[in-house]
């Protein structure tokens, strides 16, 4: 008894360590990546997406294009996912791939293999074309001496087949065993198909809906846009495979309300806090005090968001409608954009105090004795405004349509309306590939134009700072796709110049426009990199590495400016410094981690990633991490210290406090802010959708996502496995048979004695 009491025990305590797991998912490995998505417009949609119950095929590792032939002629196990190298995902492979149909091909795969690749840009080769001034003077994409991106194959703006995009770590596991067994199975075969992996994908899409309010609406069983996006890790520098966008839909309004707060009485409360998003390194929320009479935005970046405050305050008085039946009234009430450590009360918000991933932290409220009530809303409130060119400059659009209308900036930036009037002149600096080869564009030969030019190359040509540089002029419409587009087609005669150099970048807005491709190597100085060095001072990096570049360009368009400002030549020997050059590619390329991004913060703040910011910018509510480093950043490093100022008296904008290089805190005067890039037409009653006056581009985003790979025999393998089995069946049917009837033969009769005792 006591050995089964041991043995009892010993099962129940392993018992208690043991970790249970379905065979259902022993049977999938779960792969990391990035996926293609779907974008629409007022007219069309493009991109891709899974079916509705997702898509299911048999992986093909490509090694050389030879090995699509396999797939293209009657494959023996559709459908097929084939796992294409970059070097061969080119335009012309997939469409090969989509004419097989989808009874052949269901899912399309990237793997992160760039050894043999030498371009690679889904970009059109004319960028914004349908929204630019004039579309064949301004750019000719069947004549690639004249495009703006000649590598580009369009492919981000076809609507295709469904494809996933696996670009993680290299050494990844899965993607380790699967391409090893694959390899095997080529090396073996084709005689007999037998186990072949299998590749599931499977998506829910919340779509944006055209509605008369343009609003995002419920979950689609089809479709919405794709482009790639940019970022590796969990997307390309954790690449999320992705082009830039921006924010593309309104708030939802009306019964969201009630199934938010449908058992919740929120004006019985004194505190409402509202989490609008949180990561490992950024966090926004917003606090609703009533009795106070109160409403506050926080970000841990320090961006506000005036499109989340105007949503609170319908969402109060759409509350109050809906469970009083009375108008709120929102007279005396504070609404206003705060930042990381001001004060509510006696309250010190900060990352720590306010939010811990998801959970928020309620014991200060109890022990003062506050009614609190936290939602966990449905409400998509925007953390940054971000303005983004891409996509038919989106921002720049915006921009313009707010000035003409005397709403830039708003009236809680505590600034002077701004009005075309006030413009003198805009230099737009466009993409710089290769410094030698710089041009600057108009679209005449204005006066404006040529003092310009002739300033730049006095100080480009200058002995006295060796840039070396010659800096050429084309007047003409002929003019890159940057945001000065937008200030041409509202008006020709904008003073508008625009520095770009010819195209080089094979990788336009790619997920492969990184580090590597700029040829960037991070010299990490630790050097103070907000003092402006000699121009002699060049110990630190070699003349042709990306800094001296950054340098150079920087330092001349700088003196040109001043000499247009001041009316006087600039004489002094200072120049931009390459090691912030150094420091701002490291945090933006490398790691969030950085010294510039710690000195743009709040002292105390926690740390970045060690990986590049998110550089994507989706819907609303979306993660928007570089906009709010480069807010950030600008604002550290164009304002003015002042020393006189406590920090507890530099809360509220144009102050700003900052860690600064030393990491000590100081308080700067600043005139950062943040605009929204919501598109025009997403706020105009009745836009005629296929004007293209704006931008009217909307992402879908998925609810789910996942890609698993499992293993499954063949149809040759399961016919054999049947056909055994079958024959099995049978024969062991006929020899029971044969035993029973041959009983009496193969076993004697008992004796009567036993016969007796079984009786």
């Amino acid at each position: 008894m006591r050995l089964l009491h041991i043995w009892l025990l010993m099962l129940l305590h392993g018992a208690a360590f043991a970790q249970g797991e379905r065979t259902r998912d022993k049977m999938y490995q779960p792969i990391v990546g990035a996926g293609c998505f779907r974008r629409l417009n007022g007219t069309h949609q493009t991109g891709c997406s899974s079916t509705h119950a997702g898509s299911v095929g048999v992986l093909h590792l490509i090694n050389v294009e030879a090995d699509l032939e396999f797939l293209l002629a009657s494959p023996p196990s559709p459908p097929y996912a084939p796992m294409i190298p970059p070097h061969l995902f080119t335009r012309r492979n997939l469409l090969r791939l989509i004419e097989a149909g989808p009874s052949n091909i269901s899912v399309v795969l990237l793997i992160n293999k760039p050894e043999k690749m030498k371009q690679f840009s889904h970009e059109l080769n004319c960028p914004n074309q349908y929204s630019s001034l004039n579309n064949s003077e301004t750019c000719d994409a069947s004549n690639p001496a004249t495009s703006w991106n000649p590598w580009g194959t369009g492919e981000a703006l076809d609507e295709t087949i469904f494809y996933y995009d696996s670009l993680g770590d290299p050494s990844d596991i899965a993607l380790d065993v699967l391409q090893n067994y694959i390899i095997a199975e080529s090396l073996d075969k084709r005689k007999v198909q037998y186990d072949m992996s299998g590749f599931r994908i499977e998506n829910v899409l919340n779509g944006p809906q055209q509605t008369n309010e343009s609003d995002c609406g419920p979950p689609l069983s089809s479709m919405t846009t794709g482009m790639p996006r940019a970022r590796k890790v969990l997307n390309t520098n954790r690449s999320r495979f992705r082009t830039p966008s921006a924010e593309m839909s309104r708030f939802p309004r009306g019964s969201p309300l009630k199934r938010w707060t449908s058992k919740i009485d929120v004006f019985s409360k004194d505190i409402i806090l509202v989490p609008v998003h949180c990561n490992l390194n950024h966090w926004c929320m917003a606090i609703i005090h009533l009795k106070n009479k109160t409403i506050f935005y926080y970000d841990s970046l320090g961006d506000p968001s005036d499109i989340a405050l105007d949503v609170l305050q319908n969402y109060i008085i759409a509350e109050s409608l809906d469970k009083r039946k009375v108008q709120y009234d929102m007279s005396g009430f504070r609404i206003e954009n705060r930042f990381k450590g001001d004060p509510l009360g006696n309250l010190d918000i900060s990352a720590e105090g306010v939010l811990k991933r998801d959970r928020l932290v309620f014991s200060t409220f109890r022990a003062l004795g506050i009614p609190v009530v936290m939602l966990l809303s449905g409400l998509r409130l925007q953390c940054t405004g971000t303005r983004m060119m891409s996509y038919d400059y989106i921002g720049s659009q915006r921009f313009v349509y707010d000035v003409e209308r005397f709403a830039f900036p708003k009236s809680s930036a505590r600034r002077n309306l701004i009005t075309f009037d006030n413009i003198e002149f805009m230099l737009d600096i466009g993409t710089l590939d290769d410094i030698a080869n710089i041009k600057l564009h108009a679209l005449s030969g204005t006066p404006l134009a040529q003092k310009l030019l002739q300033q730049l190359n006095n100080y480009a040509q200058s002995p006295r700072y060796g840039f070396n540089l010659n800096i050429q002029s084309e007047m003409s419409y002929h003019i890159p796709p940057t945001s000065a587009q937008s200030f041409l087609r509202r008006d020709p005669k904008f003073p508008a110049l625009i520095l770009n150099a010819k195209p080089a970048n094979k990788y336009y807005h790619s997920i492969y426009d990184d580090a590597d491709n700029v040829a960037f190597n991070y010299g990490n100085t630790s050097q103070d990199f907000t003092l402006l060095p000699d121009v002699g001072d060049t110990k630190n990096f070699k003349a042709d590495s990306l800094q001296m570049k950054v340098r150079n360009v920087s330092s001349i368009v700088a003196m040109a400016l001043y000499e247009t400002l001041t009316g006087k030549e600039y004489t002094g020997s200072k120049v931009a410094n390459p090691v912030l050059a150094d420091e701002f590619f490291y945090c933006f390329l490398l790691s969030a981690d950085c010294p510039l991004f710690k000195a743009a913060s709040y002292p105390g703040s926690p740390k970045g990633l060690p990986m590049p910011p998110m550089r994507y910018v989706s819907v609303l509510g979306g993660p928007q991490e570089s906009s709010g480093w480069t807010y950030r950043v600008l604002g550290y490093l164009l304002s003015q210290k002042q020393p006189k100022i406590p920090k507890d008296n530099c809360t509220i904008l144009p102050l700003h406090y900052f860690a600064g290089f030393n990491g000590v805190g100081e308080c700067r005067l600043t005139t950062q802010n943040y605009s929204s890039a919501l598109s025009p037409a997403f706020l105009i009653d009745d836009y005629d959708w296929r004007s293209g006056n704006y931008s009217t581009w909307t992402e879908s985003t998925w609810s789910l996502f996942s890609a698993r790979i499992f293993l499954r025999p063949s149809n040759v393998h399961q016919v054999t496995t049947l056909s055994v089995g079958i024959v099995v069946l049978i024969v062991s049917f006929c020899v029971v048979y044969i035993i029973s009837s041959r009983s009496e033969v193969l076993f004697e009769d008992l004796p009567a004695s036993n016969a007796a005792l079984f009786g």
